[in-house]
């Protein structure tokens, strides 16, 4: 993250807008993931360069934004007001541990890849605000395991990336490796 943020997100625009990019020319078998990590103070500044992405690209580009799957998904499962009871009555660590489940199966990640059936890139945002009910890890490594799923994912990350390893607000290293690429 060493470079200015304005010139990172300027290579980005430039880099999925290359042919060779929304084709995944060059990376062998890989998986197409990749992180954009930065600093959390500048959440605002990506927000804005993400909306302006989906507004100026010449590709179909879907945002995924993780903290409004979960709300929606929850929504379905369990009034949002029981959700606050919990963790009023029982504590957040008690919420934590009975949204994890709802979030494990397969409707999480079967909702990604409805969602991104049309686009040519996914951008997932929410990162930060999902934490700790899932990880990025799982998700990646979820997607992973479905073989039909190949378009380039971009996560946008609040925090820092580096060898292979997560650091989400530049506090809470992960526990995992990552297949997933730096990007800019």
């Amino acid at each position: 993250m060493k470079q200015k943020l304005q010139q990172r997100l300027n290579q980005l625009f430039d880099e999925i807008h290359r042919e060779e990019f929304i084709q995944q020319k060059g990376i062998g078998s890989e998986v197409p993931y990749f992180i954009f990590d930065y600093d959390p103070k500048d959440e605002q500044r990506v927000r804005d360069f993400i909306q302006y992405l989906l507004d100026q690209s010449s590709y179909t580009i879907v945002e995924i934004n993780l903290f409004k799957l979960m709300v929606s998904i929850l929504e379905e499962e369990i009034e949002i007001v029981e959700l606050f009871q919990l963790e009023a009555e029982e504590g957040f660590d008690e919420l934590v541990e009975s949204i994890r489940p709802i979030l494990s199966d397969e409707t999480f990640i079967d909702r990604i890849i409805q969602k991104a059936k049309t686009a040519d890139i996914v951008l997932i945002t929410g990162v930060g605000s999902i934490y700790p009910f899932i990880r990025v890890n799982e998700i990646l490594s979820r997607l992973q395991e479905q073989t039909n799923f190949t378009k380039p994912v971009i996560v946008f990350y609040p925090g820092e990336y580096s060898d292979q390893q997560l650091k989400l607000f530049n506090r809470f290293p992960s526990d995992k490796n990552y297949r997933a690429f730096r990007i800019c």
